[in-house]
């Protein structure tokens, strides 16, 4: 979470005609031209002047700063009254200096969607590695990770899973297929855990997403802070996880108790 905006001057000049700097704005101390292509057309060939404070972002670090500052603010205000202005006043720069980096807000939302679902399935991958040959470990370990993620990372988590907007453009279709992956893990494991016998699935990616739902639910309660503050969360998390293991184990491991 983004607990402390950085803050930096911003003024425009154009042609004999110069706009008053922000109240907060120090003398600027380098210059750049905005570049054809990123920029609405209407500002092709205005000069920017943006003041590079020590503590400012490089211009290398300067998108990671929007989507950091994006992400805080759709989770804390809301997709609607997100706009491309008040990300630049949140960070100090001038909003055309997001456009040098994302054509809209819908664009920064889908770089956020896909940078969560990366950062999942990377920790997907360290479960696998980790129970490479028993796909039931392999599987508590992904409940775990799913889980874990979710509870370390609640702005990510909201951005991919709980924000409906009504009228952002559609999620590309490359993006959705990329984030898919973390669906297949799961479904990849079920399959391997029901050729040995230790699962019995008939549809591992149908089972996959009840898997999923069931997770969700675990973490939006979590998250919601809608759970009997009478019960401990390192109780719920382990009965939600071997309450959806026993779901998919094969009838002759019902019985067993599963470790959380």
């Amino acid at each position: 979470m983004v607990h402390a905006l950085l803050s930096s001057g911003v003024r425009l000049k154009e042609r004999g005609k110069e706009k008053k700097p922000l109240a907060h704005a120090q003398p600027p101390t380098r210059e750049f031209r905005a570049k054809e292509g990123g920029t609405p057309a209407a500002l092709n060939g205005v000069k920017y002047i943006m003041n590079m404070q020590p503590n400012a972002p490089a211009e290398s670090d300067l998108c990671r700063v929007i989507l950091d500052t994006t992400r805080h603010l759709l989770v804390q205000d809301g997709y609607k009254s997100l706009s491309m202005r008040k990300i630049a006043r949140a960070i100090g720069y001038s909003a055309t200096s997001i456009y040098l980096h994302f054509d809209s807000k819908d664009a920064l939302f889908h770089t956020l969607i896909e940078e969560g679902m990366e950062r999942m399935l990377a920790a997907f991958k360290d479960a696998v590695a980790a129970h490479p040959g028993d796909p039931v470990a392999r599987l508590q370990a992904l409940c775990r990770q799913y889980v874990a993620f979710g509870l370390d990372n609640p702005e990510y988590y909201e951005i991919m899973f709980m924000l409906h907007p009504e009228h952002m453009e559609r999620y590309p279709a490359e993006k959705y297929r990329r984030a898919r992956r973390n669906l297949d893990v799961i479904a990849a494991t079920l399959a391997d855990g029901a050729a040995q016998g230790a699962f019995d699935v008939k549809d591992p990616r149908v089972s996959a997403s009840t898997i999923w739902a069931a997770l969700h639910g675990a973490v939006s309660l979590l998250l919601a802070r809608r759970v009997d503050v009478r019960i401990r969360q390192e109780d719920f998390v382990a009965a939600a996880i071997a309450h959806t293991l026993q779901g998919v184990l094969a009838a002759q491991d019902r019985t067993e108790a599963l470790p959380g």
